[in-house]
């Protein structure tokens, strides 16, 4: 069983109830939002070193969570994807674009993005609404992108009782009488063997 809860305050005590519940991590996935510069500049590590050290701080704090028992799976890892809504090219490539291009992307894109459905609540939407600027609107729907997705499993353990009736008998598959050899061998006692 596998379950994505954001890492959002009001998930952090649910999060603390499934791993108590013997839930572990499985992995952890953590974007940026795209107003800022993928690559360093002069005083910002990037988007892409952003969406890592989020990850990492997911992680660090999922740890804490476990104390001593561990809650990450054998593979587990935490991996920073950079931002989060970047328009693409003709490619698929994103595009690090700014100002208003961007935040007229992020505005159309946001209501029906299928990834941005666990964090596109009524409030968030009804606020949206109600904003008439774009780049209010932006404004509102970036902290939504930045954010940690936390993977979790758990393998159960279930025991079933279960009974099956086997007729006794036996079955000729008619390939021919015994050879007289194997059926001294199998009874040895029988002489009404050949």
């Amino acid at each position: 069983m596998m379950r994505a809860t954001p890492m959002r305050c009001d998930a952090l005590t649910g999060l603390a109830t499934d791993l108590q519940a013997g839930y572990q991590v499985a992995g952890i996935d953590a974007w940026a939002s795209p107003e800022g510069p993928m690559e360093p500049a002069r005083r910002f590590m990037g988007n892409q070193a952003l969406s890592l050290a989020r990850a990492e701080a997911a992680r660090r704090r999922l740890a804490a969570m476990c104390g001593v028992a561990t809650c990450f799976t054998g593979g587990m890892h935490a991996q920073g994807h950079g931002e989060r809504m970047d328009p693409v090219d003709a490619t698929g490539a994103p595009r690090d674009v700014a100002g208003a291009a961007l935040e007229s992307h992020v505005t159309q894109t946001f209501p029906t993005d299928l990834g941005e459905a666990d964090v596109r609540t009524p409030a968030l939407m009804d606020r949206l609404r109600r904003t008439s600027s774009q780049h209010q609107r932006a404004e509102e729907i970036y902290p939504s992108l930045r954010r940690a997705v936390i993977r979790l499993t758990r393998t159960q353990n279930a025991q079933e009782d279960c009974s099956y009736e086997v007729a006794a008998g036996t079955e000729t598959r008619g390939i021919g009488p015994c050879p007289p050899l194997i059926r001294r061998s199998a009874f040895p006692d029988d002489s009404s063997s050949p």
